[in-house]
């Protein structure tokens, strides 16, 4: 199964409800920047995510003059906004631009996100929809703290308001700081085989890989067999019983591990490990230095906590949670990551990455042949744009009755 990306069934009206304390469903979709926006990777932060649906009528003019006039409360550091259009001409004539930091719009010409969040029926069929347009605020953990529903002229706006303006500080958004659900565990390599590992990886710059997305960092297999079993050895003795105790995790089994250099000024940006639970695992990282500054180790969803473990301790945590290294400042800074598993058999994925007995939670949907957008405008050289809504039955959005929301 999917980890958090799937929303509660439809209620006898069709809709999906979502009230506070659920967790919000994850999704991808297209924005004016990214074709394939993903909504875990901004946890950390609260999240505005509102379903105005188009700018063409007075209610979703009202919600987008309220973040105007309000824009300073959205920065990317405490809280952002997420826009939710249907409406292709709010893309193609530029009436909704992303800003940053803070303003962001989604694309939801297939109403894949509508339908997750109760904007729309989750069986859509052509035709006029009514649709229920709502404010959802979400907390760092990405779980509802508030769902507004729109009122006639706007009357739901200034609870809206008041609710954004009273936002406790991100790293005690739950009302305390929360730790995070990792394990923090010393000695767990003895300094000369930290040494060993890292003279390994120096004097072998052939086999070196960059990170993707991370400038300056690299990467290496260990291949000398020594090195592996002593690294499967520490794993065995001092993590397993750890996992097995804290998680009742059996780990039984590792991916290979790898040694990874962060260079002056790299680090990495907010990640998952795996996000699926496709292949249930915990990911491992042991530090191999400590002759360097920054670099430091930090899960936002749980707060602005860092880690920077002393030479030969290893932090160990879900391989589904959200990690960020902050920039190394000085030196450079060495880790031996790997995934331990237990020893359950492989799961069998479909193309899609998508486990094979899991069903897509937004149904295919048939539209009216009748709606056509424009072509999309090219670019001065005549390139295709980055993202335009493909002119297939798929991505054509529905007419919206303008009598709800």
């Amino acid at each position: 199964m999917s980890y958090r990306t799937e929303a509660p069934p439809p209620e006898s009206d069709g809709y999906r409800r979502l009230v506070v304390g659920d967790p919000a469903p994850w999704f991808e979709q297209a924005t004016s920047t990214s074709p394939r926006f993903r909504l875990d990777l901004v946890a950390g932060r609260y999240v505005v995510l509102c379903f105005f649906m188009g700018s063409e009528d007075g209610a979703g003019k009202r919600a987008l003059e309220l973040v105007a006039q309000n824009r300073e409360l959205f920065n990317d550091e405490k809280l952002s906004f997420l826009g939710v259009t249907v409406n292709w001409r709010d893309q193609y004539e530029g009436r909704t631009a992303e800003s940053l930091p803070g303003l962001r719009f989604l694309w939801d010409f297939d109403l894949k996100v509508s339908s997750l969040y109760g904007a729309v029926p989750a069986d859509t069929s052509p035709g006029i929809i009514n649709v229920r347009r709502s404010w959802f605020i979400l907390d760092p953990m990405l779980r509802i703290v508030a769902a507004i529903r729109f009122e006639k002229d706007g009357a739901e706006r200034p609870r809206v308001l008041d609710v954004l303006r009273n936002l406790p500080p991100t790293n005690v958004a739950a009302g305390v700081e929360l730790p995070p659900p990792v394990l923090y565990l010393p000695h767990v390599f003895e300094p000369d085989l930290c040494r060993r590992l890292v003279a390994a990886f120096e004097t072998d710059p052939g086999s070196t890989v960059p990170q993707t997305g991370a400038r300056g960092r690299f990467e290496q297999v260990v291949r000398n067999p020594e090195l592996i079993a002593e690294v499967a050895g520490s794993i065995q003795r001092r993590i397993a019983p750890e996992v097995a105790k804290a998680f009742l995790f059996q780990a039984t089994r590792t991916s290979s591990p790898v040694v990874a250099c962060y260079g002056p000024q790299s680090g990495l940006s907010a990640r998952r490990a795996d996000a699926s639970h496709a292949r249930p695992g915990f990911a491992l990282s042991v530090s191999l230095s400590d002759d360097y500054d920054g670099g430091e180790l930090s899960f936002p969803e749980y707060g602005r906590r860092r880690f920077c473990p002393p030479l030969g301790t290893a932090v160990l945590s879900s391989s589904s949670l959200l990690y960020r290294v902050s920039p190394v400042s000085r030196g450079r800074r060495h880790v031996c990551h790997c995934i331990l598993y237990d020893g359950r058999p492989e799961v069998l994925l479909t193309e899609s990455g998508r486990p094979a007995s899991d069903d897509r939670v937004t149904p295919p949907v048939v539209v009216d042949d009748q709606v056509t957008p424009p072509p999309a405008p090219a670019h001065a050289d005549g390139r295709p744009p980055e993202w335009a809504p493909q002119r297939s039955r798929q991505l054509l959005p529905r007419r919206i009755s303008p009598q709800q929301g």
